[in-house]
């Protein structure tokens, strides 16, 4: 027997009521809201820094994976999906300095379709990977409110 949504509570529930809305309020203002609140990037996540990171490692493995006919894209997943967001960083600043190409640019020519776009939003920087997706959502004379 649920009452409608524009029925007034009486009185005495709102009293009753009134005290636990305050309660809930104050402990998420008061710091339960602090677990909820965004890490510094690269900080959290289930992707921890690979223990034997070596940049040079991983240009030479994804050279490899993108030489000649086809691409290795186990090899691919193997480095771009193991490492955090800042040692794919440091990654892409190893590979143009070592091959003179951009990493996203090649993995671009190699890979393709929805493979293709979760391997280079992976190497994208956070802020940079947000705008765009944000720029995608809201593109065009409607809002695709199914994306935002």
């Amino acid at each position: 027997d649920a009452l409608p949504i524009s029925t007034p509570l009486p009185a005495r529930a709102r009293s009753e009521v009134r005290p636990l809305l305050q309660i809930c309020l104050d402990s998420w203002t008061q710091g339960y809201h602090s677990r909820f609140t965004m890490a510094a990037a690269g900080t959290k996540g289930t992707i921890k820094p690979y223990a034997s990171f070596n940049a040079a490692a991983d240009v030479q493995k994804l050279r490899s994976a993108m030489k000649g006919a086809g691409t290795d894209e186990d090899a691919v997943i193997d480095v771009i999906a193991n490492r955090t967001l800042a040692q794919r960083q440091e990654l892409k600043i190893a590979y143009k300095s070592t091959v003179g190409k951009d990493l996203e640019d090649d993995l671009k020519s190699e890979l393709t379709g929805k493979f293709e776009q979760v391997i280079v939003g992976l190497i994208t920087p956070l802020t940079q990977y947000d705008t765009q997706e944000l720029k995608k959502a809201i593109k065009g004379a409607g809002t695709d409110r199914k994306s935002t």
